[in-house]
């Protein structure tokens, strides 16, 4: 069968298959293509949210504003509900770091997560390893091919990003909101 998206046709030309991510996907939606976000700021809103979404959703995504509220426990509460969860912290640094992140956000039983692809290959590389063992992977031997779901960043919000230096000590400014 022919790649029918633009990312399924660069994958399909680096030797890349999305089968795994399109049957993780089939899987995690049980066939509802509907991922409903949980932008809210405290875990009781996010758990009465989920509560009265979940019959028409297949999943719920968490993202920063509600994780860094509310810790790994929000995941495992929505998780203990049997709702599926999509994990929106847009992995971006090292490759190391970003393994032994996605090999955390494994362990807490998510079924989707971002990472930035303008991390690089390494980095794409190490999280994929991460998502399928739980440890970082030899580079030779690793895959292009990344199971995690990637979101780039856009080129306006990667050329807003300042340097700290002796003149500059404070930290660069985030990027306006999406």
């Amino acid at each position: 069968m022919a790649a029918s998206t633009p990312a399924a046709r660069r994958a399909s030309a680096n030797g890349c298959s999305f089968a795994r991510a399109d049957a993780n996907l089939r899987a995690l939606n049980n066939h509802n293509p509907i991922i409903a976000a949980l932008d809210v700021p405290d875990a009781a809103r996010a758990l009465a949210l989920a509560e009265q979404l979940a019959p028409a959703v297949g999943a719920f995504k968490i993202g920063k504003e509600l994780f860094v509220a509310e810790g790994p426990d929000i995941v495992r509460r929505v998780r203990d509900t049997g709702a599926s969860v999509f994990l929106d912290l847009k992995f971006h640094d090292i490759p190391n770091t970003v393994a032994k992140a996605v090999a955390s956000a494994a362990r807490l039983d998510v079924q989707m997560l971002t990472v930035h692809a303008s991390g690089g290959t390494e980095m794409l590389r190490a999280a994929q390893a991460a998502a399928d063992e739980g440890d970082p992977p030899p580079s030779s031997s690793a895959s292009p091919c990344s199971p995690v779901w990637t979101k780039p960043t856009s080129p306006k919000s990667a050329s807003k990003k300042t340097p700290l230096n002796k003149s500059n000590t404070s930290p660069p400014s985030p990027p306006p909101p999406d």
